[in-house]
């Protein structure tokens, strides 16, 4: 098991186990849900409603502090184009586990299986995801991700600065 906390500081994958709450596995999955349709239909406008800054992108060798909305939405259309050069065709993920992160249940963390397909295919294999989620103005955002993916195999954190560098597909 990959330890996350060098990723998602103060994030202990142990105490979503220990307090796993229906309500929160639940908007958890919602969130991923609409955060992927409007991901895979590059529908930045109303994607961008879904995040909240700061924030932080992790995967296993890269992390990026984001100041911005402008800064998310930037990495997250470059991503984007990164999973159109793969031929990506679906971005799924699904909760495996999820709990409220403070008493006023106004933050929760959780961890999620993601499969990024081309047809019925893995663009990569299927790996492990963990997201920070806070209530701001009545809307769950996501203030902090990280997944279990090399970025040299398939650039998120780096996306801007991959194709940005001539290097892409």
């Amino acid at each position: 098991m990959h330890d996350t906390s060098d990723h998602l500081e103060g994030f202990d994958a142990r105490l979503i186990e220990a307090d796993a709450h229906n309500d929160a596995r639940s908007i958890y999955q919602q969130v991923l849900d609409k955060i992927d349709r409007l991901f895979v239909a590059s529908d930045w406008d109303s994607l961008q409603a879904h995040f909240i800054a700061p924030n932080r992108i992790s995967t296993l060798h890269a992390m990026r502090a984001l100041e911005t909305i402008a800064d998310v939405m930037s990495l997250v259309k470059a991503s984007r184009r990164v999973f159109n050069d793969v031929g990506m065709t679906e971005h799924v993920r699904i909760c495996r586990r999820a709990r409220f992160s403070n008493d006023d249940k106004t933050g929760i963390e959780g961890e999620h299986t993601c499969y990024i397909l081309r047809g019925s295919a893995h663009v990569v294999p299927p790996h492990r995801g963990f997201m920070r989620l806070i209530l701001s103005e009545g809307r769950w955002r996501s203030a902090a991700l990280h997944t279990e993916v090399n970025d040299t195999l398939l650039p998120t954190v780096n996306a801007d600065r991959f194709r940005a560098g001539g290097t892409g597909h």
